[in-house]
Order: structure tokens, then C-alpha cells, then sequence
């Protein structure tokens, strides 16, 4: 999840929320990935967290602070992403949400 909006130069937090959906348990390899850009371009992070072994039906998050820039923009789009070895079913790895920028 992603605050709805934020301020310019205020520090926030993102958080990427992994959940094991099976049917197999994940290993120790499971890593997840939070990139945002804004709609003038400029990118934020990618900020990057290994999960570790999640059983099937479990889940862990992921915290990551961040600033919005002060380059113009009014959104910041978000994706997160996670990669485990021997996921069979990769078409669940990915959200996404949005920030609106104020000043």
C-alpha cells in the first residue's frame, strides 16, 4: 500500500505486502522489489527486501520510506513485485497503487 497523497519533502512509507497464495511453499530466496515514478519520470528507489520461506497461505511486509521529489510532479505511480524460485504461477507477482503529490 501507498499513502493516498503526500507532501513534498515529507517522508512516507510504502509498504508491499507479500502473500504466499500455494499451493507450494516459497524458499529462501523470495525477494521483493517496490519501484515508483513519477509522472515527470523521475524514479524512486527500487527498494528491494528478502522475504525469506513463506508457507502457503502466509504473508509478510515489506516498509520502505521514501520522499516525494520536488520536480513538479502530481503522482507517483508504484509496482511492486516479487520473485521466488519455482513459482509456478507468476502472474500473481506483481500490484501496483498510486501517490498524489501536493506541495
Amino acid at each position: 500500500s501507498a499513502p493516498a497523497t503526500a507532501r513534498v519533502g515529507q517522508t512516507y512509507t510504502v509498504t508491499a505486502t507479500t502473500f504466499n497464495l500455494g499451493p507450494d511453499a516459497l524458499g529462501e530466496d523470495a525477494v521483493v522489489t517496490v519501484t515508483g515514478v513519477t509522472n515527470r519520470g523521475t524514479q524512486i528507489g527500487p527498494f528491494e527486501d528478502t522475504v525469506g520461506a513463506l508457507a502457503n497461505g502466509d504473508s509478510v511486509d515489506s516498509a520502505f520510506d521514501f520522499v516525494p521529489p520536488n520536480d513538479r510532479s502530481s503522482r507517483i505511480d508504484w509496482t511492486s513485485t516479487v520473485s521466488a524460485p519455482g513459482d509456478t504461477d507468476p502472474s500473481n507477482d506483481t500490484a501496483t497503487a498510486v501517490t498524489n503529490v501536493r506541495r
